[in-house]
C-alpha cells in the first residue's frame, strides 16, 4: 500500500510537470491538422518559422524569467514590457545617430539598470506598493520610450554579433544560464541577508 501510494504520487507529480508540454504539443497538433485541411499549399513547419518563433519567446523568456523572482519574492513589476520598449527603443535610436554597436549596446544596459533601480528605489527608499510604483512606472517608461521614437517605427541596422543575440543558439544559452543561475545559490541559507527563493 506505502509503495502503491508513492508510485501514484509520483505518477501525480510527473503528470503536472509534463502538463505544459503536453498542452503546447496538443496546440502545435491541431494547428498541423487545421494547416492540413485549409491551407495545404503552406507549410507551417518551415526552419525559418521555428527560428522565428525561437526568436520572439527568448525575448519573452527573459522577462518572464526575471518576473519569476519578484513575483517569488511577494513582489510585482507591471513596467516589464514599458522597459523592454525603452530599451529596445535606446538600441535602436543609438544605432541610428551613428554610435558604435558596443556603446550603444552599453547604453542599453545602463538605461535598463536605470530604470530597475528607480523601481527598487521608489519601493523600498519610499516604502510604496510595487503594484503602484509599477503602474506609475509602466506609463513613464512607455512615454519615454515613444518620445524617445518620435512615436516612429524606427529602421536601425546592427552588426551581425548584436543581431545575433535573440537567435536561437545564442538566446537558448543565455536562457539557460539565466534558469541555472539561481542553483549556485542553493546550498546558501541566506545571500545578501536575505532568503533566497528557488526551485529544486
Amino acid at each position: 500500500s506505502g509503495a502503491v501510494s508513492a508510485g501514484s504520487e509520483r505518477a501525480r507529480a510527473l503528470a503536472a510537470l509534463l502538463a505544459p508540454f503536453i498542452g503546447l504539443l496538443l496546440i502545435l497538433v491541431l494547428i498541423a491538422i487545421y494547416g492540413q485541411l485549409f491551407k495545404p499549399d503552406v507549410e507551417f513547419f518551415t526552419a525559418h518559422r521555428i527560428a522565428l518563433i525561437a526568436k520572439q519567446t527568448a525575448i519573452v523568456g527573459l522577462g518572464a524569467l526575471g518576473m519569476t523572482g519578484v513575483i517569488a519574492a511577494g513582489g510585482i513589476d507591471l513596467s516589464v514590457g514599458s522597459m523592454l520598449a525603452l530599451t529596445s527603443v535606446t538600441l535602436a535610436q543609438t544605432l541610428v545617430w551613428g554610435w558604435s554597436p558596443g556603446l550603444a549596446l552599453l547604453a542599453t544596459l545602463c538605461v535598463g539598470c536605470a530604470a530597475g533601480v528607480l523601481n527598487g528605489v521608489l519601493i523600498t527608499g519610499l516604502r510604496i506598493v510595487p503594484f503602484i510604483v509599477t503602474l506609475g512606472t509602466m506609463l513613464a517608461y512607455r512615454g519615454l520610450a515613444e518620445a524617445l521614437a518620435d512615436e516612429r517605427k524606427i529602421s536601425a541596422t546592427a552588426p551581425d554579433w548584436l543581431a545575433g543575440l535573440l537567435n536561437p543558439p545564442a538566446a537558448g544559452s543565455l536562457q539557460t544560464t539565466m534558469v541555472t543561475a539561481p542553483f549556485d545559490c542553493v546550498a546558501l541559507p541566506r545571500f545578501d541577508g536575505r532568503v533566497v527563493f528557488t526551485v529544486e
